[in-house]
């Protein structure tokens, strides 16, 4: 593996990871009070059908 696998690996991983926890706290926003924003964008993407 060279410099350039490497880096794109990192970027695959990094992505990925990101895209989990955005998707985890859409569905349910952490903490007792969820700004209203983000209460209001967790309701959008929990009425969202499969």
């Amino acid at each position: 593996m060279d410099g350039q696998e490497f880096a794109e690996a990192i970027k695959r991983y990094v992505m990925d990871a990101t895209i989990d926890d955005t998707i985890a706290n859409l569905k349910n926003p952490p903490g007792r009070n969820v700004p209203l924003p983000e209460r209001s964008r967790s309701d959008w993407y929990n009425g969202l059908q499969a």
